[in-house]
């Protein structure tokens, strides 16, 4: 084979590296971790959901006090009105719901079309949890992915170097 011919066909297989590397391996990647980022957002929504519950729970938990006769009852100054505090969390599927968070023990998840999922602070507790399990199941997934998608990247550009380096 000439030293041209063989030029050409080195140009062109390295041509179609580059474009295998910018047109599907560069776009894999950048939707890889797109997906990733957006798994650890869902995560955070709903240890920010915890951390709230937790915290209403201590803020609304009356302090208890002995009468005359030693019975112990709820304090009056730590009745209060009720408060309520929303948060937007995402139910799986890219299905939003507006949590209601108030102080009488009972949280009220919008499910859409006016529809509310009454919950106690204990079960809120235990979906978000239990959301959290699953969704750091799918982060890991999605970073082995991103993963072996730049694993790929570095072979093609290894191949490209090594192409290049024997011109």
């Amino acid at each position: 084979m000439d030293p041209e011919q063989e030029y050409r066909q080195r140009q062109q297989v390295l041509n179609s590296y580059r474009a295998f590397l910018s047109q599907k391996l560069e776009p894999e990647l950048r939707k890889a971790h797109e997906e990733r980022v957006q798994v650890e957002e869902k995560i955070a929504d709903y240890r920010s959901l915890l951390t709230q519950i937790e915290s209403l729970e201590k803020t609304t938990t009356p302090r208890k006090r002995e009468n005359e006769e030693g019975r112990e009852e709820e304090d009056e100054d730590d009745k209060k009105e009720p408060t309520t505090t929303t948060v937007r969390i995402d139910l799986g599927s890219e299905i939003l719901c507006d949590l209601a968070v108030d102080n009488t023990n009972k949280l009220f998840v919008d499910i859409g079309l006016g529809f509310f999922c009454q919950l106690s602070h204990r079960e809120a507790r235990t979906l978000s949890k239990k959301r959290i399990e699953i969704l750091t199941d799918v982060e890991r997934e999605k970073r082995e992915k991103e993963e072996r998608i730049v694993e790929h990247v570095e072979i093609v550009a290894n191949g490209i170097k090594s192409l290049m380096a024997s011109s």
